[in-house]
């Protein structure tokens, strides 16, 4: 997800970034022609299926313009051949210009599509930390994530004891977050009223998610409240927006908490500008339940 283009900590006018970039691609099967351009051509809808639920993530805003497409959620469209998304991965930040506003939440929720948030303000130095440090340390991130969520151009609602928004820590490719710095992002969230989510690789052999729930944790039945949105598996490129099978890798230890895979990433790039393309997830029912209908 780290997406040069959109640098976590810049503060670029993603508008005249995208603008007049490219065109789209024809949503209709091929052989199919017509002498209007893809703008002008009806994108027929597909029912939302589930579980698993379709659905795609990016940093780029859905509602804004995505080159001559009308916006990134017309794109989507049209390279899905109709499949509607479920649920749209955004993220939180202080970038006024990158951040889900009140606006793209009231389109999303037009089209019946739940939100995914994702806090991507973290740096491999800054969560692989050790001791009692690095737990305040995923604990501050927590924080700075929840105050994010609850400013009122989100709006994403606390609920101490029983949340219903999960935030997701954006643990990247070649990020090593220690057991401590995890067990403070659990800890912070939800002293703040959110639910703990990680956006982790959870792989066969990854053992540090079922070690932090084994320690101590302040969440009452972690496991319970856990969900992980993990990358292992995932093909970089992948056209394959058709794709109905929930088989990412699953942890013994703690398969049951990987709810959200993403099994696509930089899909349908512009000219093999990775900057300019968007990630393919699929939610089990648990997962797609713990999705905001904001």
């Amino acid at each position: 997800m780290n997406y040069s283009m959109f640098a976590q900590n810049e503060e670029r006018d993603i508008d005249s970034v995208l603008a007049g970039s490219f065109r789209v691609p024809c949503p209709f099967g091929a052989g199919e022609t017509s002498n209007s351009t893809p703008d002008q051509q009806a994108v027929p809808l597909k029912p939302i299926d589930g579980p698993p639920y379709w659905g795609v993530d990016c940093v780029a805003p859905a509602h804004k313009p995505l080159g001559d497409s009308p916006t990134l959620y017309d794109y989507v469209l049209a390279n899905s051949n109709g499949r509607q998304p479920a649920f749209f991965g955004r993220y939180l930040t202080p970038s006024s210009l990158q951040r889900i506003t009140a606006d793209e939440q009231k389109f999303l929720r037009e089209r019946n599509c739940k939100l995914l948030l994702n806090y991507n303000q973290l740096s491999k130095q800054g969560v692989a930390g050790k001791g009692p440090g690095a737990r305040q340390s995923g604990k501050d991130k927590a924080y700075a994530a929840a105050n994010l969520a609850s400013d009122p151009e989100v709006g994403a609602p606390a609920k101490t004891g029983a949340p219903t928004i999960w935030i997701y820590a954006n643990i990247d490719s070649g990020y090593d977050p220690s057991v401590e710095w995890i067990q403070g992002w659990w800890d912070g969230l939800w002293e703040r009223g959110y639910a703990p989510g990680l956006y982790f690789p959870a792989g066969k052999d990854s053992a540090k998610v079922a070690t932090a729930m084994n320690g101590y944790n302040t969440i009452p039945n972690i496991r319970a409240w856990c969900s992980v949105w993990s990358w292992a598996g995932s093909s970089k490129g992948t056209r394959n927006v058709s794709k109905n099978e929930f088989t990412t890798d699953l942890p013994p230890t703690y398969a049951e908490c990987v709810q959200v895979w993403q099994y696509g990433g930089q899909c349908f790039k512009y000219h093999g500008d990775e900057t300019r393309s968007f990630d393919m997830n699929l939610a089990t029912q648990a997962g797609y339940d713990k999705m905001w209908r904001c």
